[in-house]
Order: C-alpha cells, then structure tokens, then sequence
C-alpha cells in the first residue's frame, strides 16, 4: 500500500462521482484527463518482434494499471465495474478526491482513525488491501497526526458554504 491519504471532502460528494451527470461529470472527465493524461510511445523492442506485436502510429500507451476510458465512462454512468478493473476505478476516485478536496494530507495508519471510518458508500468492487471510509471533521480531530491539518477546516467549511457545497468531511483512501 503507498499510504493512507486523508481528504477533506464531503462523502456525498465522493459518493456522487458514480452515476455522475452534466456539468459534474465534465468536471470529473476534465480531473481524469489532467490525472492520466494518455501515454507516450512505447518502446519499438515489441515492432521488432514482428507484426503483430506492432502499435498503430501515434496510438496511446495504456498501462493495464491505469484507468481506460471505458473504466471512466462506466464509473460516470454508475453501471457495474468488473472485478478485474476495480483497481484502475479506485484510483479514478482517488483521482477525484484529490481534485475535489478542499485540501489533503498524509494519513496515519493509526487505529484510532481507521475506528473511526465509516464506509465509503461506493458500489465499486473491492480490493485486497484496500481502506476507503470517512468521517466528520470534528470526530477525526481525536487522531494527533492530523491536528495540523485540520486547524485550517474552518476555512474549508466556509469556502463549501459560499461555492455551495456540502460541508467537508475526512474521506481516507488508502489504495493497495
């Protein structure tokens, strides 16, 4: 696992992501393509090989860990993940938290916050290894690593007010 990584975001908002339409769904392409931007070319060993092992000019380089556009397009429309794309899905969300958070930090591995973490609420496969929950910013203030992090919730929680926004919570993700 890289790490635990804390979110101060809504959970609604994350929840949201699935099935996401309009306007929202523009804002989380426009998040995806900055995150995974497609691949430069790959190295020319494999047309060495022969033909059938050569690229179409000028083709993107998907890593088979990265998101596809198909993994995308079935996340926005909410309709089920297969099993074998749920790790490229769960870093589209960690993609998403991190572009719709008002701010992140580091996360302990603490048992204090992991108790404290509700469920995600996403209808995504899980994985192995996997920590996805949240709770309120008040209850997270209980873990030491995060008490300078969250002096600055109080701006946070104002700026959602005026963008209209519901209040942040703490979403912890931690993929494998």
């Amino acid at each position: 696992m890289a790490g635990l990584r804390a979110y101060a975001l809504g959970v609604a908002e994350l929840r949201a992501v699935v099935g996401a339409t309009g306007p929202a769904a523009e804002r989380l392409r426009a998040i995806a393509a900055q995150a995974f931007p497609p691949g430069g070319a790959a190295s020319a060993v494999p047309d060495r090989l022969g033909p059938i092992y050569r690229r179409v000019p000028g083709a993107p380089v998907v890593r088979p860990e990265d998101p596809t556009r198909r993994d995308l397009d079935a996340l926005l429309a909410g309709t089920p993940i297969l099993p074998r794309r749920a790790a490229p899905v769960w870093r589209l969300v960690e993609a998403f938290a991190a572009g719709l958070a008002w701010s992140s930090s580091p996360a302990p591995e603490d048992a204090r916050l992991t108790s404290l973490l509700g469920p995600a609420g996403l209808d995504l496969p899980p994985l192995e290894g996997l920590v996805a929950g949240w709770c309120r910013l008040d209850d997270a203030a209980v873990v030491p690593a995060l008490h300078d992090w969250l002096e600055t919730s109080q701006a946070w929680t104002e700026a959602a007010g005026r963008a209209g926004r519901p209040r942040p919570d703490v979403v912890v993700l931690g993929l494998p």
